[in-house]
């Protein structure tokens, strides 16, 4: 192998398919319509929409990852003031 490394044959190697697993700690932004919700909303106020608001993430998951092979540990969410202040 060495001596093909050295002819350029290197180039010629085996490519296979590898699954990883990957864990990132992120934050998403997810701009969807709650019956309700204004821009005074607590987060206290929004848990009520908790199925809703985790159907429409895993919708997102399953467009932006087609194999659709996931598992989601911890699921939270609240509001995002910061964006809503910046489109208000």
């Amino acid at each position: 192998m060495f001596l093909a490394s050295l002819m350029g044959w290197g180039l010629f190697k085996e490519v296979s398919r590898m699954w990883l697993r990957i864990s990132p700690d992120m934050d998403f932004y997810l701009d969807t319509d709650l019956q309700g919700a204004t821009d005074r909303t607590r987060d206290y106020d929004v848990q009520e929409y908790e199925k809703v608001v985790y159907d429409a993430f895993v919708e997102r998951l399953k467009k932006a990852f087609p194999e659709g092979d996931f598992k989601i540990y911890n699921f939270e969410f609240g509001t995002a003031r910061e964006k809503l202040l910046k489109t208000a």
